[in-house]
């Protein structure tokens, strides 16, 4: 079996929730995980999936879902996966107030969950409103702007092209790119090179490269987005509140709350008592 559980960094968790999470992860049918596309099979069932290690996490992690003989593989895979745009990869969870954002892995059906609730779904695919009326930076829109212009940039010709270069522009360029990310402005697309001395990412906007995430999104009321999204994560978490899922995701808790009542109702979520209440798969 190799390691436990890609849950089991969660150490503040009791012994019998990490073996429920366990079996929710062998309910993939492909864990521990072998190969690239029994790794695209496991993320799609899972929906969401954060990249590695993280203290006191719900959800499970990449690192630790890979068999012991393709670890080492990690680097790679998470570079290769998303290539194939049958899932995404981005800096998007945020697990503690003075953490760095996390990067990690998101299912379509998720991502077009998430993007229909997303700041420029919300206006409608555009961004020129987004700094006044969302508090996007202009700096994170700038990003979008300029792939959407030249296409497919490095990360150096991402800095150019936004005017972002030069080490007095290092921070604010960094902080720029985080933010577009978690707006769905902008994605990995590939990297520069495999080899090390060369290694960067490629950018692309997001529109351009996941246009039927986007259609589907489109087609999303923000109840059933939010109950998606809802439903993924407490099944991925197997117990988690509300409110963990609101911070970590950035999302608004009272849709969230009117989302888990729609579930609980229609037998898909159990709540457990606690304060805050925890939910979780009915059986």
């Amino acid at each position: 079996m190799g390691r436990f559980c890609c849950y089991t960094n969660n150490m503040s968790a009791p012994t019998d929730l990490l073996e429920l999470r366990r079996r929710r992860l062998e309910r993939t049918g492909v864990y521990p995980i072998h190969t690239q596309e029994e790794a695209l099979a496991f993320l799609d069932d899972i929906g969401f999936c954060r990249f590695s290690y993280h203290a006191d996490c719900e959800l499970p992690s990449f690192s630790g879902a890979l068999a012991a003989e393709v670890s080492g593989e990690l680097w790679a895979w998470k570079d290769a996966l998303p290539n194939t745009r049958r899932v995404y990869y981005g800096a998007l969870f945020r697990f503690s107030a003075g953490d760095s954002v996390r990067p990690g892995f998101l299912s379509l059906t998720v991502l077009a969950a998430l993007y229909s609730l997303s700041n420029v779904c919300q206006f409608g695919g555009g961004r020129d409103l987004l700094p006044r009326w969302a508090g996007v930076s202009r700096e994170a829109v700038g990003l979008a702007d300029a792939l959407e212009h030249a296409g497919p940039l490095s990360t150096a010709g991402l800095r150019a092209a936004a005017g972002l270069q030069g080490k007095e522009h290092a921070a604010l360029f960094h902080k720029a790119l985080i933010e577009a990310q978690r707006q769905f402005l902008i994605v990995r697309t590939g990297v520069t090179s495999v080899t090390r001395a060369n290694y960067g990412y490629v950018w692309s906007s997001f529109a351009s490269a996941y246009p039927d995430v986007i259609r589907q999104a489109e087609a999303l009321d923000d109840l059933a987005a939010a109950a998606a999204l809802v439903d993924q994560y407490v099944d991925a978490a197997v117990q988690v509140s509300l409110e963990r899922i609101a911070f970590v995701l950035s999302l608004n808790l009272r849709l969230l709350r009117r989302a888990a009542a729609q579930l609980a109702a229609d037998g898909r979520l159990e709540e457990l008592p606690g304060e805050p209440p925890l939910f979780t798969k009915p059986g």
